[in-house]
């Protein structure tokens, strides 16, 4: 077994990444810098930067709190054994200057890549695609990912892919929490109304992450019966209004002829649910470990989703697929029995989220296999 491991993930800030809450993938990265961390044979890790200017790090990249260590590649490359990608994607001249130091490198892939490069081909995107010509010693994908994008990397990066555990703490929530009020003022408590606040956070930013379905879900649920449903925020929304296909949509729901259904800009979660949330109601389609919702479980908020891994672990209220009037019935059961039901559902709630601790002994043990394949002869 290799031992006294250095390892390096790849990290950058500036104008276009200056908030750790623009994307979940920094937060992925500090996550498996926690995870890298703590196996026994690494002797050390560190983010790899090339290039960033590290005097004028934006406050809300949370570096001084993460109390992580952070190189310049060109300083590390002759002590370096491997160099994971992460927020920093390796280019072939990249490529060169660690093979030429025998570095082992992994990619880390932490979005729905097949996905995200189907729908920039068909919207004819001038973004680059995912792959730049680089190969990797191995390729890293998380759970939900595999169905759609296995084959994908494998094929076209000419190496194998394995399934890593998800990771996630709640260090970026309680932060968060810390600034809107506090971690008890931004945990669920029952208002004692009838009648509840219904909120999707989901990005509408990709077809994985849209609140189509939730809209359609929440209509259904209020047509059923008004007087359960108090308001419903979509988040991620007010950018749509005006658009003709979401206008039409939304437009003709009884919910918003009512005043009930608003569309909403971008907030980030903690504050807003302490303030306008009892329910949060999520959509999924082939994501469905997602940040938001182990957020929302964390603050013990009745999630309504259709994450076939969190009904796995019988967590929140599940829907299946593009079920909305199962979504509806979900959600009103969320609304009637919730707070009747919520020790059960918190000691469910704690046990899920501690499996996907960066240190729980079995993501280690996984991790840590998956590295000692890297820099062995078989890799």
């Amino acid at each position: 077994m290799a031992d006294g491991l250095r390892v390096g993930i790849t990290f950058y800030w500036g104008e276009c990444y200056s908030d750790m809450w623009s994307s979940g993938a920094g937060q992925n990265v500090y996550f498996l810098y926690k995870t890298i961390e703590a196996l026994p044979q690494v002797k050390e890790v560190y983010l790899v930067h090339n290039g960033c200017d590290v005097n004028n790090m934006p406050e809300r990249m949370y570096i001084k709190e993460m109390l992580v260590q952070i190189r310049e590649l060109k300083d590390v490359l002759d002590t370096t054994d491997v160099v994971i990608e992460g927020l920093l994607k390796i280019t072939p001249d990249v490529e060169e200057l660690l093979n030429n130091h025998h570095i082992k490198t992994v990619s880390y892939q932490m979005r729905q890549t097949y996905v995200a490069d189907m729908e920039k081909l068909v919207n004819n995107s001038p973004e680059d695609g995912t792959f730049n010509g680089v190969t990797y010693d191995a390729i890293w994908l998380l759970p939900h990912h595999m169905h759609t994008s296995h084959d994908y990397l494998e094929i076209m990066y000419r190496s194998k892919v394995s399934e890593v555990p998800m990771v996630w703490d709640p260090f970026f929530f309680d932060l968060a929490a810390e600034r809107q009020g506090g971690l008890d003022f931004c945990k669920y408590k029952n208002t004692g109304l009838r009648a509840k606040r219904v909120v999707c956070f989901d990005s509408n930013m990709t077809v994985v992450k849209t609140s189509i379905v939730p809209a359609l879900i929440a209509e259904e649920a209020y047509r059923e019966d008004p007087d359960l449903i108090r308001h419903i925020y979509l988040l991620n929304t007010v950018h749509l209004k005006d658009v003709p296909s979401f206008k039409d949509y939304v437009g003709y729901m009884r919910s918003v002829a009512n005043n009930t259904l608003t569309v909403e800009g971008r907030f980030i979660a903690p504050g807003f649910m302490a303030n306008y949330a009892d329910v949060v109601l999520a959509f999924q389609m082939e994501n469905g470990l997602n940040y938001s919702y182990f957020e929302s479980l964390y603050a013990d908020y009745p999630l309504v989703h259709n994450s076939p891994f969190l009904h796995e672990a019988d967590v929140g209220y599940y829907y299946h697929d593009f079920d909305a009037y199962d979504g509806a019935h979900q959600l009103l059961s969320a609304i009637k029995y919730y707070d009747q039901d919520i020790a059960e559902h918190k000691k469910r709630n704690k046990a899920y989220l501690a499996k996907l601790a960066p240190t729980h002994k079995a993501n280690v043990k996984a991790y840590g296999r998956l590295l000692e394949k890297v820099v062995s002869e078989e890799a």
